[in-house]
């Protein structure tokens, strides 16, 4: 396990980092140079400021030169918010994390380190600089339309299906973005619908790296992961938890975009991802788990049979694939790119996202 960094490592790297221009950000980002040394640029201080949203009045710390247009949302470590930058007109989303202790201190720091390194690729979301107060760390980061929970939502309720075209797109982003993690020795650790953003044009790009691990730093607790998308090593062999981790989540991910429903509840939990890995991964029955895992029970009621009216032979095989109870059957990303699915009839394209999410 990876031990807590000293209270000031978290000040140095933000202090050091480098002032980042790329092209999304349409005018340059002249850096503060701190009296006394070089022309390192100093960390930009975040200032309070009022958000224009009325059901949320409290002061919060935003950069300068920016307006907070609302909250997009709230997390157990911080909240994300929806940036104008003034002079440009340019949306930006803004993460606040708090830091109360070392532990945090850690949390962001590793968050910064992945985000740096996995920069720039389309799958990714875009990281474009960092700001500190006394109490809170902010990340700048590329706005991003939609998340894929919001999508399955809206077509649940309208009583839709997924393309069969986009599923494929969607799919191959997710498993190009997590080879591409992979290849860094990084686990993401926290994949599920809301984290996984989708672009107007219909790209997807994984973001929040607030628990993502290096490889190297095993074991890990298994409490990292979403109960509804940890597969069965984490309750009973943590000492396995490996990339394969994100590989079982994606496989979820998969049965959700197939069924538009949510296949495993907070509650479940082990019960479900031993019920899942029987019917989908498993060869033979329940029993299988039990022998691999060292734990003895009895299968819950079956699934939705949504998924076997909907999906291709091809995708089965995929989600079959994906989730094995034994992790080291799993197929990785890279592996799974090159899956016959991919290969097959209709090939993957991208929808008009906006005509698809409107309540007609």
């Amino acid at each position: 396990m990876a031990q807590p960094q000293e209270p000031n490592e978290l000040k140095q790297l933000l202090e050091t980092q480098e002032d980042i221009t790329t092209s999304s950000l349409k005018r340059s980002r002249s850096p503060e140079v701190q009296e006394g040394t070089d022309a390192s640029p100093a960390p930009k201080k975040l200032r309070k400021c009022p958000t224009e949203d009325e059901d949320n009045n409290d002061q919060v710390f935003f950069k300068e030169g920016f307006k907070c247009l609302h909250k997009l949302g709230e997390g157990t470590y911080g909240s994300v918010f929806k940036l104008i930058e003034n002079t440009t007109d340019q949306v930006f989303a803004y993460k606040i994390s708090r830091i109360t202790d070392e532990f945090d201190q850690l949390t962001v720091h590793k968050e910064i380190k992945a985000l740096k390194t996995l920069k720039g690729h389309k799958n990714i979301v875009l990281f474009l600089e960092s700001d500190h107060s006394d109490n809170e760390v902010g990340l700048l980061l590329e706005f991003v339309d939609h998340n894929l929970r919001e999508i399955l939502t809206v077509q649940n309720e309208k009583g839709s299906v997924m393309l069969a075209e986009w599923m494929k797109s969607l799919i191959q982003d997710l498993l190009t973005g997590l080879a591409f993690i992979h290849s860094n020795d990084l686990i993401h650790f926290d994949l599920k619908p809301c984290n996984l953003l989708v672009c107007s044009k219909g790209t997807l790009k994984i973001a929040d790296f607030g628990l993502t691990e290096l490889r190297e730093d095993r074991p890990f607790e298994f409490e990292k992961t979403t109960e509804s998308y940890r597969p069965p090593e984490c309750y009973q062999r943590p000492e396995l938890m490996d990339t394969s981790v994100d590989m079982w989540s994606a496989g979820v991910i998969v049965l959700e975009l197939v069924t538009g429903e949510v296949v495993v509840s907070k509650s479940q939990g082990w019960h479900r991802a031993g019920l899942l890995a029987t019917l989908y991964g498993c060869k033979g029955n329940f029993n299988r788990l039990s022998e691999v895992l060292g734990h003895k029970d009895s299968p819950p009621p079956k699934l939705s049979s949504n998924f076997k009216d909907r999906a291709s032979a091809s995708l089965t095989s995929l989600v079959k694939r994906l989730l094995r109870c034994n992790p080291e059957e799993r197929l990785s990303a890279e592996a799974a790119l090159g899956h016959k699915y991919f290969q097959e009839s209709p090939s993957g394209s991208l929808p008009d996202v906006a005509s698809l999410l409107s309540k007609k």
